[in-house]
């Protein structure tokens, strides 16, 4: 998430890095060959065959990136990520070696299968049109598919546009018609006299080992988590999680029913922005109901988590409170939950490794330090004792560069007039960085700036974090306060911690040397503008403080201080983690 501070000086908005576009590449063809032999070859990950191979994998193991759809967006790179945390891997969102051996362990079977159309797939009745306007829908017998294309990308969790590839001259309507799909569990369905619907589980059947004893919902991760009593990780959802209109909520509930085919009913008392009726409204059951095939029951009053049509859109627009997964995903997890399951939101992003049963056989504690593969088949399961047990294990972090990388680094800050130390590979308990310096003073047009403490760093933060104090830093001190920035006092860089200093929590930045936390501003006559601003009496030191903090957004992936959560209270947090799909994506509190 992005929230501006203020608007800052056109001036400091010129110290700005430059993003680079996106290098164009050959454009691989899609067929069902060439994504079955499709794997990294240690250049382009970005090839849309190998993506739709690895989101099939993905969705096989209960990490869903939503649709299948063969491009490299931002559902693909959250559920890489999941799968890498939950399997005790590197979690860089990226498809390296040690991660496609994990997914290709998971099964053997081709990604893309032929499938023969039925005459019940074909049977519909279709819509051939949904309406915006939840008048005109409430006016419907049914919100089926529009089309038999439409049913089987949902069917087979795809995009319409990846199956049109996949089966360029093939017609979808006639029975009998053999077409390549997803080989993943397909979405059960059935014909039913309005319109095609979901055919929810038999009376009494189960979920068994499968059963979700908590689900997570993470807010500012965007995504849901299912996990079992013993702990473990069941399933990962991208999900579209409330608005700023209507926020989803915050604290414990419980699953009260799971309604099939559900009706959605609006009460004017919602107060909907597009909706301008003054009486209820219902809207009957398909898959292109606002609220899908499947309503998951909350006992917070008229929430729940439920199907959405428009699988593209979801984790990527904004909900009226209630969290929408796609259909698919939203029948899978429907059929792990039962009335009495824990529903957990959280305002804080929280680990994706599942946690040891709690005593007592109550439901899980997601967060702590246990890692579980929830792909059935995916390896064994590495178990670790509660994160207060006193045989914990301890946080294990590596971060690197190649020696190459390290040399031009290295050459780079030298020729820049960056002063520095070269200590080579730190090791701190269980964390370790090759390519490490630490950092003692940065020369700017304005005279050499110090960094209190020679903090340890991965060069190539050093490198980013230098880079601002010398284009940004020093140019604003000097800007706003009329003195020259003389040291930035520093609260630590690279710590042995995990993320929030919570117990059992992934890798903090600081753990892998690619963040720093700074508490003040030193200036050339001794004054400090204190990043806790009641503590700063310089008459423009807050101005000073809110442009260094907007501007540090050009340089970092992640901008923390007062007012972002309590522990960033004294200080200022920047780092260059990965949270998002790309580079770009920013978190700027």
């Amino acid at each position: 998430m992005i929230r501006p501070l203020l608007a800052i000086p056109v001036a400091a908005l010129s110290a700005f890095p430059t993003l680079a576009a996106p290098k164009s590449r050959d454009v691989a063809p899609v067929t069902a060959a060439s994504v079955n032999a499709a794997a990294p070859n240690g250049e382009d990950e970005s090839a849309s065959p190998l993506i739709a191979k690895t989101e099939a994998l993905l969705d096989r193991a209960h990490f869903s990136p939503g649709e299948i759809d063969g491009e490299d967006g931002d559902n693909y790179r959250r559920a890489l990520r999941a799968f890498q945390q939950a399997n005790n891997l590197r979690d860089t969102g990226k498809l390296d070696a040690e991660t496609w051996s994990a997914l290709a362990s998971t099964g053997s079977e081709p990604v893309i299968k032929a499938y023969t159309i039925s005459g019940e797939d074909v049977a519909g009745p279709f819509e051939k049109q949904i309406p915006e306007n939840l008048v005109a829908m409430a006016g419907l017998p049914g919100l089926s598919y529009t089309s038999p294309l439409q049913e089987f990308a949902e069917k087979f969790h795809m995009s319409e546009a990846l199956l049109r590839k996949l089966n360029p001259r093939s017609d979808f309507s006639r029975a009998g018609a053999e077409i390549v799909v997803a080989n993943v569990p397909a979405m059960p369905l059935q014909s039913t006299r309005h319109g095609v619907e979901v055919q929810p589980p038999k009376d009494g059947e189960a979920p068994g080992a499968r059963a979700a004893a908590t689900i997570i919902v993470d807010k500012p991760a965007r995504d849901v988590r299912a996990y079992g009593k013993d702990g473990k990780l069941l399933a990962f959802y991208p999900a579209t999680i409330g608005s700023e209109e209507k926020p989803a909520p915050s604290g414990d509930f419980k699953v009260t029913r799971v309604d099939w085919n559900p009706d959605f009913h609006y009460d004017p008392k919602f107060h909907w922005k597009e909706v301008n009726v003054s009486r209820k409204l219902t809207v009957r059951p398909g898959p292109n109901n606002p609220v899908g095939l499947v309503w998951i029951d909350l006992t917070a009053p008229s929430y729940g988590i439920h199907g959405a049509p428009n699988p593209e859109n979801i984790g990527k627009t904004a909900s009226h409170g209630c969290i929408r997964l796609t259909n698919w995903d939203a029948v899978e997890l429907a059929s792990m939950v039962r009335p009495g399951a824990i529903v957990k939101f959280e305002d804080q992003d929280s680990p994706v490794a599942p946690a040891p049963t709690v005593a007592g056989g109550g439901a899980p504690r997601p967060g702590s330090t246990s890692i579980a593969s929830a792909a059935s088949g995916a390896g064994s399961v590495a178990s670790e004792p509660a994160a207060n047990s006193k045989n914990a294990k301890t946080l294990v972090s590596t971060s690197s560069m190649t020696a190459s990388d390290y040399d031009e680094c290295v050459s780079d800050l030298t020729s820049k007039g960056v002063v520095f130390e070269q200590p080579g590979a730190v090791t701190e308990e269980g964390c370790q960085l090759s390519g490490a310096i630490k950092l003692a003073t940065v020369a700017t047009p304005f005279g050499d700036v110090g960094i209190s403490g020679k903090p340890t760093m991965l060069c190539s933060f050093g490198r980013q974090f230098s880079g601002w104090v010398r284009d940004v830093g020093a140019p604003l001190a000097l800007a706003y306060t009329g003195q020259k920035l003389t040291q930035i006092e520093a609260a630590g860089a690279f710590a042995c911690r995990a993320r929030y200093d919570k117990p059992g929590a992934i890798p903090s930045e600081h753990a892998k040397g690619d963040a720093i936390d700074i508490v003040a501003f030193v200036l050339a006559d001794n004054r400090r503008v204190f990043v806790k601003q009641q503590e700063t009496d310089i008459p423009r030191g807050p101005d000073l403080l809110r442009a260094l903090r907007t501007t540090a957004c050009g340089y970092f992936t992640t901008v923390l201080g007062p007012g972002s959560d309590p522990a960033h209270e004294n200080h200022l947090h920047f780092d260059s983690g990965m949270h998002g799909a790309t580079p770009n994506y920013r978190i700027c509190e």
